[in-house]
């Protein structure tokens, strides 16, 4: 079940409420980087237990904003959707994010649709805003129209930043800074040309990958040198940490290098 719609119209109230009241094993997917209904911003989640707040797994994205990172989006939500079939999950709810105007808007829920085989689509809206997506989805899936709750609002640009910050401080509390080799690292090579030693990065969002490139958990640089990077993260096994993915947001979190 994908459920799709703006902004403030109640996604995530709708999404609990589905995978609350199922009477078989369900799991409930994040799909929103910007205002997850659980785990950490800049990441996808999926949760397979009540209250529905903590990840079974992420999957790391990078940033807040899915415009220039919709590929990853795309892909997470289905590999999170698989990891949740593969744990017994008969009903998988997933949550979208509120991208969607335009073309674009079309094109990425079509997407998601067809990548996570959903067969159901839920869709809120109060004045047909989400009309424009409903017809190609509607070739892939059974649509549902829902009237968005009365208590849904969307909130304030500032309410994001600042729900943000808390989430990510939340996150990070009691991290501590570990070394890694750099040949871990994937995605752009930020010190490129630049000397070693200097802190070329300190601040950017890294996701700290598994084997299977599930995030283990969500980290931030501190320091770049000529063979190692040093990252700030709450980690309680560094073995499970197969490969470092940079993001392309910056955030002041976490304790510093001394």
């Amino acid at each position: 079940m994908l459920v799709v719609g703006p902004g403030g119209s109640g996604k995530t109230h709708l999404s609990r409420y589905l995978v609350a009241r199922a009477t078989a094993p369900a799991a409930l997917v994040s799909a929103d980087v910007g205002q997850p209904s659980f785990g950490v911003p800049g990441c996808l989640g999926m949760a397979l237990r009540r209250p529905w707040r903590r990840p079974a797994a992420m999957w790391f994205v990078g940033n807040v904003s899915p415009a220039g990172h919709l590929l990853p989006i795309v892909v997470g939500t289905a590999r999170l959707v698989e990891r949740a079939r593969a744990a017994g999950a008969e009903l998988i709810v997933v949550d979208t994010g509120g991208l969607v105007d335009g073309a674009l808007g079309r094109l990425v829920k079509y997407h998601k649709a067809l990548a996570t085989g959903a067969a159901h689509v839920a869709a809120l809206q109060r004045d047909g805003e989400v009309e424009h997506l409903l017809t190609p989805l509607a070739l892939v899936a059974t649509v549902h129209r829902v009237a968005p709750a009365a208590v849904a609002r969307d909130r304030s640009r500032e309410e994001r930043r600042t729900w943000r910050e808390a989430r990510f401080r939340a996150h990070l509390h009691g991290a501590s800074v570990r070394r890694f080799d750099r040949r871990r690292v994937v995605g752009a090579d930020f010190s490129a040309g630049l000397p070693p030693g200097r802190d070329v990065a300190a601040g950017t969002l890294v996701g700290l990958l598994d084997q299977d490139g599930l995030c283990v958990c969500v980290g931030v640089v501190r320091a770049v040198r000529a063979r190692t990077v040093d990252v700030a993260a709450r980690l309680d096994d560094p073995r499970r940490v197969a490969w470092i993915q940079l993001g392309t947001l910056r955030i002041d979190a976490g304790p510093r290098q001394p």
